[in-house]
């Protein structure tokens, strides 16, 4: 440990992974029992050590362990924590068989942006003992055990909640048990100077826990983590604020820096800030300019036809 005086470590739990269809295909029970031991050996590393274990779920992020709902004691945490566990997953069920693929979708889908507010909330109120300085080295961490793939919707929330992460100082780790890469984690560990992992074998979690983040942020700098899938790439795609879709390409406000998509590059305004597009708006006037200059152009003639017309008329009324 590079720290006498420990570090602080908040875990993101999500509950996903504790169910029988978990995506890890790792019986959630065997999983919950490798996070509490990698917890109990990283207790074990300094008597200083601070924990704090948040869940998450698709409707809120409830607190599951910290060192005041113990009473002090770092051994009474596996217990409280596995009641707790216990009674969020008989409050929540499992999506079943019987929903729409939307609604199964949507009830695997966690509340991660609102995991990770809560974390930084809690970081911040202990950040004057914990933050990184000369006397101590080691960094505070939010270590997210994750299942499911990444949110659209969350992107705008969760990206603040990475900068937010990186002016305090705090790093974010991730561990994401499914079987995809997680964009907006790998962000967040690129960032704020965290570890993105992927394991090849969900089943040998506790290997990995142990091997990669029970390392604080000081002691990280003398070992290679260059390991697992995703740790070198990492996708910097953003999601439009109008689909809250993926994109490649896209158009960014000047202003307020909102991203859009192609589906809109014609608005005439920024529907986040208001500002106009002047492109756009250009491309507006001149295309109405043009409709309008048509419409004159069409009705002159319009008039010029019938004074032909009627001058026609009079002259074979004359001969007759």
């Amino acid at each position: 440990m590079a720290d006498a005086d420990g570090e602080l470590l908040v875990l993101l739990l999500d509950t996903n992974l504790l169910r029988s269809d978990s995506a890890a295909g790792v019986p959630g029970d065997v999983l919950l029992q490798q996070v509490l031991l990698f917890l109990k050996a990283h207790q074990l590393l300094s008597e200083n050590n601070h924990q704090c274990i948040i869940a998450l779920q698709p409707n809120g992020s409830p607190v599951l362990y910290t060192p005041s709902s113990a009473a002090g004691s770092a051994a009474a945490m596996p217990a409280l924590v596995l009641e707790r566990v216990q009674q969020l997953l008989l409050e929540t069920p499992a999506a079943g068989p019987q929903q729409q693929p939307a609604q199964q979708q949507q009830q695997q889908e966690v509340a991660l942006a609102a995991g990770l507010s809560r974390a930084l909330c809690y970081t911040s109120r202990l950040l004057p003992r914990y933050a990184a300085s000369t006397r101590h080295k080691a960094k505070p961490r939010i270590l997210s055990l994750l299942a499911g793939a990444d949110t659209p919707l969350q992107y705008i929330p969760v990206m603040n909640c990475i900068f937010a992460a990186q002016h305090a100082g705090v790093a974010l780790d991730a561990c994401i048990l499914g079987a995809a890469d997680s964009a907006f984690m790998q962000q967040a560990a690129h960032i704020t100077g965290g570890v993105y992992l992927r394991p090849h074998q969900p089943a040998a979690l506790l290997q990995y826990l142990l091997g990669v983040f029970s390392a604080d942020t000081a002691t990280r700098a003398s070992l290679n983590l260059g390991m697992g899938s995703g740790t070198q790439a990492v996708d910097y795609r953003a999601s439009c604020f109008c689909h809250k879709n993926v994109i490649d390409t896209g158009y960014i406000c000047s202003v307020c820096l909102s991203i859009f998509c192609k589906a809109n590059m014609k608005l005439s305004q920024c529907p986040t800030c208001g500002s106009e597009f002047k492109q756009a708006a250009a491309a507006a006037a001149a295309a109405a300019a043009a409709a309008a200059s048509g419409g004159g152009r069409g009705r002159g003639r319009g008039a010029a036809a019938a004074a032909a017309a009627g001058r026609g008329g009079r002259g074979s009324d004359g001969k007759q």
